[in-house]
């Protein structure tokens, strides 16, 4: 990913429960998703469901959050 760096990441499946885990370095942060259901209709219909695509949005949205307040920060606001 161009705006996170470098990640490690690591996922899991057993018996319709399901895990993530991101780690951004460059960044200094981590998301970790853990679901203990698997919406086996909604599957069939949304074929892009993945809690891997979710752990990502949510560390792209904290990193740009992050650095949005280093700059006000720097700015003196």
């Amino acid at each position: 990913n161009k705006e996170l760096g470098d990640c490690a990441w690591h996922n899991g499946q057993t018996l319709g429960q399901k895990s993530v885990a991101v780690c951004a370095k460059a960044s200094d942060s981590a998301v970790i998703i853990l679901s203990n259901r698997i919406p086996r209709l909604w599957q069939h219909f949304f074929v892009s469901y993945s809690i891997e695509q979710l752990a990502f949005d949510i560390l792209e949205s904290l990193s740009k959050s992050s650095n949005a307040n280093i700059e006000s920060t720097r700015q003196g606001k």
